[in-house]
C-alpha cells in the first residue's frame, strides 16, 4: 500500500499536568481502555499548526494557541488504510484556559 498518515498533537501541560482526553470505539460509541492526548490526522493541504489548532477545537472546544514543535515520531501503523504515521507534537502555550474542562465530557 505504501500510504502515510500524517497527524498533529498538541501537548497542554500546566502544573505539572498534561491534559488528555478518552477515545470512543468508532463502531458503537463506548469508551475505550485508553487515553490520548488531543489531535489527530491532518487535511489535505492543511498547515500542521493549523491542523493541531482545528484538532484541539474540535475535540474540547477551547483555541490552542499553538507554539514551537517539540517532537515527531514515526511508526509502523496499525491502521487497514495506511502503513506508516508521522505525528508532529506541538508545545500549547495557553495551558491555562483549558484549567476548566471537564474531561469527563471529552471522550473522542
Amino acid at each position: 500500500m505504501d500510504k502515510r498518515r500524517i497527524g498533529v498533537r498538541a501537548i497542554i501541560w500546566h502544573d505539572g499536568k498534561l491534559l488528555a482526553v478518552k477515545h470512543k470505539s468508532k463502531k458503537d460509541g463506548k469508551p475505550k481502555d485508553f487515553w490520548a492526548i488531543p489531535g489527530g490526522g491532518l487535511d489535505l493541504g492543511e498547515s500542521l499548526e493549523d491542523g493541531a489548532r482545528r484538532e484541539v477545537r474540535e475535540e474540547l472546544g477551547i483555541e490552542a494557541a499553538i507554539g514551537r514543535l517539540l517532537f515527531v515520531q514515526q511508526f509502523v501503523s496499525t491502521r487497514a488504510d495506511c502503513d506508516e504515521e508521522l505525528e508532529f507534537f506541538f508545545l500549547v502555550e495557553n495551558p491555562q484556559d483549558f484549567i476548566g474542562v471537564d474531561i469527563s465530557k471529552t471522550s473522542h
